[in-house]
C-alpha cells in the first residue's frame, strides 16, 4: 500500500514539473511595470517616502522580513508568476542583490505612487526643512550625496563642470513639470568605465542649488516666507512611467550580453509583460490637487491617461513585447482609505470613485481591442480585477474573510507606509481574516484569490 502510494506521488509529482517546464518555455519570464499593487521593492533603493521596507509589512513573507511590497506577504504578480511555473516571487530590478540571472525569468520595474501621468510621479517631490534661510520663492536647497540617482532626471546641470563625461549628456535631462530652475552651478563627477546617466555623482559631500519653485499642485515652500533657520533637501520623486520603460531597455541589453542576441529577443517575444497603475492618478493626483482637474474634466483626464496607455503598451510593442496584459483599476472607492473619508456616505463605498473606475477601465478595454487590430502579432489582453475584488468587499464571508471596511494594520482606517509602522501595535494578529493589509493595499490573501481568477479567466490563453 505504502508502495503505490509513493508510486502515485511520483506520478503526480513529475506530471506537476512537465506542466511547469512547459508553461515555462510558453512564458519563459514575467516582466512587470506598475504602482504599488505590483512594487517588489524597487522603491527601496531610491530616495522616497513611499516605502514599506519596515515592519509591520512583510510579516507573512518567506522569512517574515519586509521586502518593500506593501503586504503582509507576496503581491499578486509573485502569484502569477508561481503560476507559470516560474519562481514564487518576482525580484526588484533596483535590489542590487539579484543579477541579470535572476531577472532572465522575472523582473519588476514598478514603483509605489506612480501612475500613467507624470505628474503622478511627482506628487512626493518634497522639501524637508533643515536649516538655512528661505527668501521669497527661491530656495538653496543642498543635494548630499546619497540623493545623486536624482540628479539624472530631475536637474539640469547648466553650469556644470563634468569630469569624465560629455557636458550635453548632462543638458539632456529635462526638468519635471512647473518646476524652473536657475542660478544652477555644481561639478559632478563620473566614473570613465560607466555612462553619465547612470553614476553622476556629487564632486563633493553637498552642491548648493539655486531654484525656483512654481508648483501648482502642492506647495513645497513653507508657509511663511523668509523663514529663518530652514533649509531644504530634496527627496526623490518616485519612478515614472517613462523611467520603467528605460530601465526595460538597460534589462534587455543586459539579457542580451547573458543569452546571446537570438534567445534574447526570443525571451522577449514569449515573456509576459504585466502593467497595474492608474488607481495614484485619480486618488492621489486629480482628486488630491487642483493641477489636473484645473486642466481636464474627469472624462478628459481619463482620455488623457488613456493616450499615455497606448504609448507605452506601443512603445512595449516596438521593444518586442507581443504577450501583454494591461491592468485595469479596482473599485477604487471601497479602499479604506476612502471609506473612512466617506463621512456623509455613512463610511460605505464612495460610489463616484468606483464609477470613474468603472468608465476608465471600459476605457482600456476598448483600447486593448484597438491595439489588437492595430499591432500585428501582439496578444494584449485586459486583466480587470475590479468585479472579483468588489464581490469580495461585499461578500467577504464567501472568501473565508470576516474584515473588508478596515485593514489589519494600525488601525485599519487611514494608515499606510511609515503611519502603518509607527502604530503598529494597534494591528491585527491574524492578516488572513481581513481583505485589505493597510487602508490602500490589500492581504496576501486577498492577493492569492485576485491573481488566480486573473489567471483563470484572462491569462490563461498564455498557458496553451
Amino acid at each position: 500500500m505504502e508502495a503505490k502510494a509513493t508510486t502515485i506521488l511520483c506520478i503526480f509529482l513529475f506530471l506537476m514539473i512537465t506542466r511547469a517546464t512547459t508553461t515555462a518555455n510558453k512564458v519563459p519570464a514575467i516582466i512587470v511595470f506598475g504602482d504599488s499593487t505590483v512594487d517588489a521593492g524597487n522603491n527601496n533603493f531610491i530616495p522616497t517616502v513611499a516605502r514599506s521596507n519596515f515592519e509591520p509589512y512583510g510579516r507573512d513573507f518567506v522569512g517574515g522580513k519586509p521586502t518593500g511590497r506593501f503586504s503582509n506577504g507576496r503581491i499578486a504578480t509573485d502569484f502569477i508568476s508561481e503560476a507559470f511555473g516560474l519562481k514564487p516571487y518576482i525580484p526588484a530590478y533596483l535590489d542590487p542583490k539579484y543579477k541579470i540571472s535572476d531577472f532572465a525569468t522575472g523582473v519588476s520595474f514598478a514603483s509605489a505612487a506612480t501612475g500613467y501621468d507624470n505628474a503622478t510621479s511627482d506628487v512626493l517631490v518634497e522639501l524637508i526643512a533643515n536649516r538655512r534661510s528661505v527668501e521669497e520663492e527661491h530656495v538653496t536647497a543642498e543635494i548630499f550625496e546619497d540623493d545623486r540617482r536624482s540628479l539624472p532626471s530631475r536637474f539640469f546641470a547648466g553650469k556644470a563642470s563634468v569630469v569624465a563625461g560629455e557636458e550635453e549628456q548632462c543638458r539632456r535631462n529635462l526638468l519635471p513639470e512647473k518646476l524652473a530652475m536657475k542660478n544652477i552651478d555644481a561639478t559632478l563627477k563620473t566614473d570613465e568605465k560607466k555612462d553619465i546617466d547612470d553614476t553622476l555623482k556629487i564632486d563633493e559631500k553637498k552642491v548648493a542649488v539655486t531654484i525656483c519653485c512654481r508648483r501648482s499642485d502642492r506647495v513645497l515652500l513653507p508657509e511663511k516666507k523668509n523663514t529663518e533657520s530652514s533649509e531644504w533637501r530634496f527627496v526623490e520623486s518616485v519612478i515614472p512611467l517613462w523611467r520603467q520603460v528605460e530601465y526595460y531597455e538597460e534589462y534587455q541589453k543586459k539579457l542580451r550580453s547573458y543569452v546571446g542576441e537570438s534567445k534574447a529577443k526570443e525571451s522577449v517575444g514569449k515573456a509576459l509583460h504585466i502593467t497595474s497603475l492608474g488607481t495614484n492618478d485619480f486618488l492621489e493626483n486629480y482628486y488630491a490637487f487642483p493641477g489636473r482637474a484645473s486642466e481636464y474634466t474627469p472624462s478628459e483626464y481619463q482620455n488623457f491617461l488613456v493616450g499615455i496607455a497606448e504609448n507605452f503598451i506601443k512603445k512595449l510593442y516596438n521593444l518586442g513585447a507581443r504577450k501583454i496584459s494591461l491592468g485595469g483599476i479596482p473599485p477604487m472607492g471601497c479602499l479604506p482609505l476612502e471609506r473612512t473619508t466617506n463621512f456623509v456616505g455613512g463610511n460605505d463605498c464612495v460610489s463616484d470613485y468606483n464609477n470613474i473606475a468603472l468608465e476608465f477601465n471600459n476605457k482600456l478595454t476598448k483600447l486593448t481591442n484597438k491595439l489588437n487590430k492595430d499591432l500585428p502579432g501582439i496578444r494584449l489582453v485586459f486583466s480587470n480585477p475590479y468585479d472579483i475584488l468588489l464581490h469580495i468587499i461585499h461578500k467577504p464571508a464567501q472568501y473565508g474573510f470576516q474584515v473588508a471596511s478596515l485593514a489589519c494594520c494600525a488601525t485599519g482606517m487611514f494608515e499606510m507606509g511609515y503611519a502603518c509602522s509607527r502604530a503598529s501595535s494597534f494591528s491585527c494578529m491574524d492578516a488572513s481574516k481581513f481583505v485589505f493589509w493597510d487602508s490602500f493595499h490589500p492581504t496576501e490573501r486577498t492577493n492569492a484569490i485576485i491573481a488566480n481568477y486573473i489567471v483563470k479567466n484572462t491569462l490563461a490563453q498564455f498557458l496553451h
